[in-house]
This record gives structure tokens, C-alpha cells and sequence, in this order.
């Protein structure tokens, strides 16, 4: 009666704006609390007897993370609130006094799991992963993109062999996690010559900050030949 335990608790959990997900709340305990890097969480919690003070403790499952402590502020007469943001795999474990000073029997323990933020996957489908071409033709290109979250940027990257790699920007919708690019690519604008072989691939950045969210398709070769060597190729197989 006179010592004070948890009664309820409410979470509010507001992701990072890059990701661009909603605000959520929930009962703690009706889900698990997780959420993306930097998401900011606020927990309220109501205790059966009037309150003096309480901490949080946010123990990093990985050695390399220091632990932290977090002072909650009394909201109301039964009530403490904490904020934090999460930032890594971690054990929370929250301990209240009453008024009195006397403490919680035993300390509340809840897990916080980090969501993961996938990379980007481009699929490059036209050209094929190796093809011929003569110098004076335009090359059909077909790729589609995916992310959990959403599309910054996307660059297309042209190269001879044995040279350093051209990119140019692909246009796309900001933000989308999904995207389908066709295009195509006139060889005769670059300035091909038969014997090279030119290749292309795909490179997008998803809306992370810490630039840790890139990906790039496959390589395609495609080989130059000349008017003479194709006629030729044509008629070897007819």
C-alpha cells in the first residue's frame, strides 16, 4: 500500500524525418518498442501513489555503447515522463520513488530494439549483363529500384574499360520507395569505338543521413563492334 508500483503506461514514438513514417503511440506492453535510429520516444508512466522522482537506465547491448541514465520529470501527481531517442540495440530498465523517497519492490524492464534500415537493391534488366552493340545505335535501358523507406538520388554510371566512370543523374520522385527507369542511351553521342567495351551500372542512395544507405545494380558490358563485324555475326547465323 504504501510502497509504489506501476500501474500503466503509454508510449509515444515519433521517427526521424528522413524515414518519413508517422508519429505512433501505444499502451506499453500492446507492441514491442522498436524503432528506426533517432526516433524520439516518450514514455508515460502512472504509478498507484504520488511521486517524487525516477530513472531511466538505457543499458547498449553492445559493449562499444556507454551506458545512460535519464532524470524522468513529474507531469502530474502519479505520473513521470521520460524522453530519449534510440539509438542503439539496448535493456531499459526504469526505477520510481514516492513521495517518501520509498522505492519501486523491483524496477520496470523493457527491451529496445533498434529497426534496421535496409539498402537500397537496384536491378539493372536492359542491358543484359553482357551484349554487343555497333557505335550508331541507341541501347534500350530498364531498371527498377526498391527501398524500405525511400529514394534519394539515383546516378547512372557509364564507363570504358580501363578509364575512369561518367555518371549522370536519373530522374526520379524523391522520396518514393519504389521506381521504374526506362531510358535509353545513345552510343553515338558518347563517341564509341569498335574494341571497346563500355560499361553501365546503377548507383542509389536511400534518405538515411548517415550515408550508410547506397546500392548498386550489376555490371553490363557491352562490347563495340563495327557495321563490317555485326553483318558478319548475321550472317553466320543465317
Amino acid at each position: 500500500k504504501y510502497q509504489p508500483h506501476f500501474i500503466s503506461g503509454h508510449v509515444t514514438m515519433t521517427p526521424p524525418s528522413y524515414s518519413g513514417r508517422k508519429k505512433k503511440s501505444f499502451t506499453l506492453g500492446a507492441e514491442s518498442l522498436t524503432g528506426l535510429k533517432g526516433s524520439s520516444v516518450v514514455l508515460i508512466l502512472k504509478s498507484n501513489r504520488p511521486l517524487k522522482k525516477g530513472e531511466l537506465t538505457i543499458s547498449p547491448k553492445s559493449a562499444d555503447v556507454h551506458e545512460q541514465t535519464i532524470a524522468g520529470k513529474i507531469t502530474a501527481k502519479n505520473e513521470i515522463t521520460f524522453h530519449w531517442d534510440i539509438d542503439t540495440h539496448a535493456r531499459l530498465s526504469i526505477m520510481i520513488n514516492d513521495i517518501q523517497g520509498t522505492p519501486a519492490k523491483e524496477p520496470m524492464k523493457i527491451i529496445q530494439t533498434l529497426a534496421p534500415d535496409e539498402k537500397p537493391v537496384v536491378s539493372l534488366f536492359e542491358p543484359l549483363p553482357f551484349s554487343l552493340a555497333t557505335p550508331g545505335i541507341k541501347i534500350p535501358v530498364a531498371a527498377s529500384i526498391e527501398d524500405d523507406l525511400g529514394i534519394k538520388t539515383c546516378d547512372f554510371h557509364r564507363m570504358l574499360k580501363g578509364y575512369r566512370s561518367r555518371s549522370v543523374p536519373v530522374e526520379i520522385i524523391p522520396g518514393n520507395a519504389d521506381h521504374e527507369v526506362k531510358s535509353e542511351l545513345d552510343l553515338a553521342n558518347l563517341g564509341v569505338m569498335p574494341g571497346q567495351i563500355l560499361e553501365l551500372f546503377m548507383e542509389v542512395s536511400d534518405t538515411n543521413p548517415d550515408l550508410t544507405g547506397t546500392g548498386a545494380s550489376d555490371i553490363a558490358r557491352i562490347k563495340i563492334i563495327s557495321e563490317d563485324e555485326y553483318a558478319e555475326l548475321i550472317r553466320a547465323r543465317t
